[in-house]
């Protein structure tokens, strides 16, 4: 699983083209060891940076996020990788909490969900996944940070299988991968959740498991209220 911040077009593009790779046996799958998977990772991108013109920006950073083992067996591992010029200029890798929290923020908009987050982490639902989520799409509708923006992305590492991008209903509209979708590519079976984390029913008027606003959410920092979720 990776996410990516900085300039984002060519780790688009490279990324892509590695786990198509990957996918097709071009390039070695190490399911049972996340640092040869990393050193492949950041070779790839390494090598695909030669062929650029030097011209063109290749400041960026790299969440990876990997799954070891299955069920309760199973650790995860979470590094940030920092490259300057196409190369590797540094790399992070996180401890792992055992509740849910912010591991990482990287970005332009980084410090500014921070402080939105630090709202949302001292009310009645702090220490969930949901209050950071919410403070991220609080952070994007703010709009604090002129390089953030659109809708958020969410997917799921969890402990069997592959994992799993998720749906976002954003301002009235469907989502999944960043991208719109049409009312009538609703109905496979994907989880869908609003800027609430509430899960939604993508044919329904609104969410099907209600997560009120925090009690003390002040209103003058909220920008978030109880409402239904109207979608096309």
């Amino acid at each position: 699983m990776v996410g990516y911040a900085g300039d984002v077009l060519f780790p688009t593009q490279i990324l892509g083209q590695y786990f198509e790779s990957m996918d097709g046996g071009v390039v070695p799958n190490y399911l049972a060891d996340s640092e040869a998977q990393l050193a492949s990772l950041v070779s790839a991108i390494e090598i695909a940076a030669r062929s650029y013109p030097p011209s063109i920006d290749h400041d960026f950073s790299v969440l990876f996020g990997m799954r070891v083992g299955d069920l309760m067996d199973s650790t995860f591992t979470l590094s940030a990788i920092t490259f300057t010029n196409g190369r590797l200029a540094n790399r992070t890798d996180h401890d792992i909490p055992e509740q849910s929290a912010l591991i990482a923020a990287v970005g332009s908009g980084a410090d500014r969900f921070r402080d939105v987050l630090i709202q949302w982490q001292a009310r009645d639902s702090g220490g969930t996944s949901r209050a950071v989520y919410s403070a991220f799409a609080e952070h994007l509708v703010l709009g604090g940070d002129p390089q953030s923006g659109g809708p958020p992305q969410l997917v799921g590492l969890i402990r069997r299988g592959s994992a799993r991008m998720i749906g976002v209903v954003w301002q009235q509209k469907r989502y999944f991968c960043g991208m719109e979708i049409a009312e009538s590519a609703t109905s496979s079976p994907i989880r869908w959740h609003n800027d609430l984390f509430e899960l939604c029913d993508p044919g329904r008027t609104g969410p099907t498991q209600l997560q009120p606003l925090p009690r003390n959410h002040r209103e003058d920092l909220a920008v978030f209220r109880r409402r239904r979720l109207p979608l096309p």
